[in-house]
């Protein structure tokens, strides 16, 4: 099951972004590619190297009218501002975004949709509505998981959370 939702969500993520920019550019000609920015917040864990790794895969393999640019905030809310910014200038017809932080990177993504560029976010979300949403419910997912983990202890032991990189929003 793990590796059909990995197969399946690079698929997915290029199939939305195809569509969207595809329904929205009414004028594209047959040599005019479609250009789709993915402003990745970090590089710095595998998880998120291999998400970039199978959308550029799977865009190579499936969209030769694609033009996927990746860029890496490097962990920096400001610097992913930035990348989103060079994005815009460079003509994206699509905004693929994981950000950083919710707070700071509203603005940007605001401005975007205000440049009538459709916006996908991905994992993380931002303040203001966008055109598309990929991702887990994390709240239902760490409700469910207490739960188990009371019913498991039965009221005896203790519990220690371990939190990885986390970003407040």
């Amino acid at each position: 099951m793990h590796k059909a939702i990995r197969l399946i969500r690079p698929g997915l993520v290029l199939f939305c972004l195809a569509f969207f920019a595809l329904t929205s550019i009414p004028r594209l000609t047959a040599e005019d590619k479609i250009v789709i920015g993915l402003s990745q917040a970090t590089m710095n864990h595998p998880w998120r190297v291999a998400m970039v790794d199978g959308n550029k895969k799977y865009a190579a393999e499936h969209y030769p009218d694609v033009d996927l640019i990746v860029t890496d905030g490097q962990n920096s809310a400001t610097k992913q501002v930035s990348d989103v910014e060079s994005l815009m200038t460079r003509g994206i017809k699509v905004l693929v975004i994981s950000p950083l932080q919710a707070q700071a990177l509203t603005p940007i993504v605001k401005q975007v949709i205000d440049a009538k560029i459709p916006v996908v976010t991905l994992d993380r979300e931002v303040n203001t509505n966008v055109t598309c949403r990929i991702g887990a419910e994390n709240k239902p997912i760490g409700e469910n998981a207490g739960k188990l983990i009371v019913e498991k202890l039965s009221g005896k032991g203790n519990i220690v959370e371990i939190q990885g990189m986390w970003i407040s929003t």
